[in-house]
């Protein structure tokens, strides 16, 4: 982290599986002065995202945060899924076997498949934000219709975020009706 930070400064937005648990650590941790005065944001992955509850997609998924784009931040999961074919070719091979292996894959797809990869990455990502930009005046012109205001979609996000945290406990008046509901199936089975 303090290499990221020093290399990277301000307003840097880092997407990890656990970016939600992550984040914790970070604040408590030595450099949690120096991420806070850099506004580092911890984020999810597209993926990995889902799977976490809903309080924590609004405050983690880089769909819901200004400015991030569209990128799912599952890259390393793509490029080390990718390198898991290695496993029956070093399986049974030496020690030094398997790390000339390990060593000539990436060798290899840093040299012959990086920039073509890179170059379909943002040949794709280009395309896909002029789709998005093409479709800018029907989405402006449906929110119109609406009568959707500018702004509104994150102000529902902050009054969803807001009563999911208010609801962190059962209510007592719904606490209690249901221990009456038990209660009473208890009474009813012993009688």
């Amino acid at each position: 982290m303090q290499k990221l930070l020093d290399v990277f400064g301000e307003d840097l937005g880092i997407g990890y599986d656990i970016g939600c648990q992550f984040a914790s650590t970070l604040r408590n941790s030595p450099l949690g002065e120096l991420a806070e005065a850099l506004n580092t944001e911890m984020m999810v992955g597209e993926f990995h995202g889902h799977a976490h509850n809903r309080l924590c997609q609004l405050s983690r998924l880089g769909l819901y945060q200004a400015g991030r784009g569209l990128e799912p931040l599952e890259f390393c999961e793509t490029f080390f899924s990718k390198s898991n074919r290695l496993a029956g070719t070093t399986r049974y091979a030496t020690a030094f076997h398997r790390h000339q292996a390990i060593t000539e894959y990436f060798r290899h797809t840093d040299t012959m498949e990086t920039y073509a990869n890179l170059s379909h990455l943002l040949c794709s990502h280009y395309r896909r934000a002029m789709v998005f930009i093409d479709g800018k005046d029907v989405v402006l012109q449906t929110l119109r219709n609406l009568e959707i205001a500018d702004g509104q979609p994150e102000e529902w996000l902050d009054e969803e975020r807001r009563w999911l945290e208010s609801r962190q406990h059962e209510p007592a008046q719904e606490t209690l009706a249901m221990e009456y509901v038990l209660a009473l199936k208890a009474y009813n089975k012993a009688s």
